[in-house]
């Protein structure tokens, strides 16, 4: 399903005002899964986005440009990372989806699972 969102509305027609709006699709995971391991792909990876960030390490980014202790500063940081992170926002809404083939051609001796943020817990 493709949607368009302006200005948090939703909006029926992909089409409208064009550059402005927000696009976005509802994907059925397991079948794209399932297409890749049918193509022979080394590595499928598919989790939620607060999974994927927090594994990448978003936290620590957070501390480096941020010092708790002045709210005034990191306040701002604070809420964007509730919103990328929450179950109720984008954290658990918004997916990570990656497939490798020969990805030891490119890095020798490793696997998708050992690149930063595809550590965690596999949903496949």
């Amino acid at each position: 399903t493709l949607m368009a969102h302006h200005r948090h509305h939703a909006i029926q027609d992909p089409f409208h005002l064009p550059g402005l709006c927000d696009l976005t699709t509802h994907v059925e995971w397991s079948q794209i899964a399932c297409s890749a391991l049918e193509e022979k792909v080394d590595d499928v990876y598919l989790s939620n986005q607060a999974s994927y960030l927090l594994d990448a390490g978003i936290g620590d980014i957070a501390l480096e440009i941020g010092d708790p202790s002045k709210p005034e500063t990191f306040l701002p940081i604070s809420n964007s990372l509730q919103k990328l992170l929450s179950e109720a926002e984008m954290g658990e809404l918004f997916k990570v989806f990656a497939f490798s083939k020969k990805l030891s051609d490119v890095l020798p001796d490793h696997v998708l699972e050992d690149l930063p943020g595809l550590r965690g817990r596999n949903r496949l």
